[in-house]
């Protein structure tokens, strides 16, 4: 009689186990498609709190951009003692630096960038809080560098170079 007990209880407590471990793989399976659920949403754009106009804001937050921003002025330090030129470069346009073997094309521009996890590089105002700068140098026509600059964080994916630095110093209005 006592081995029964001995295996009433080991029942017992195995099925409590059991039980116990149903609700840790129910967590793990409703954790995982928790997850399956965000990716697809980042993935689709659309979430159940958002709607497209989220995104229409977003298009028309860049169209806004586009129509406010003309271009962006920089400086180019020479690291071997020449001259520091302020240049002006449009944005969708590349420009020759003068007295040097660099051309520089600006790509976008974003007075407010932010990583927005759903829909990438973005700007989240026209307020110039964190100015930034899609840019490619090329030097003698090679690229050599395709990055962002910060007006804000120039020590940030700074462009390297031996002989010139590039710094964002700000932006022109239409």
């Amino acid at each position: 009689m006592r081995w029964m007990k001995g295996v009433v209880l080991f029942l017992v407590l195995f099925s409590q186990f059991s039980c116990s471990q149903n609700t840790a793989k129910e967590e793990i399976s409703d954790s995982y498609n928790e997850s399956n659920k965000q990716i697809e949403e980042k993935r689709t754009g659309s979430t159940p709190n958002s709607t497209s106009s989220d995104k229409l804001n977003l298009e028309n937050l860049l169209e806004q951009v586009k129509e406010r921003f003309k271009g962006v002025e920089l400086v180019v330090n020479s690291k071997t003692g020449g001259k520091n030129i302020h240049i002006y470069v449009g944005i969708g346009e590349t420009v020759d630096v003068a007295d040097t073997s660099l051309n520089i094309e600006i790509e976008a521009y974003y007075p407010d960038f932010i990583m927005d996890e759903l829909n990438g590089i973005v700007t989240k105002s026209l307020d110039e809080k964190n100015p930034s700068a899609k840019i490619k140098i090329y030097k003698k026509h090679n690229l050599i560098f395709d990055g962002w600059l910060f007006k804000n964080y120039p020590d940030i994916h700074p462009f390297d170079d031996d002989e010139y630095d590039i710094r964002l110093i700000g932006s022109k209005l239409r």
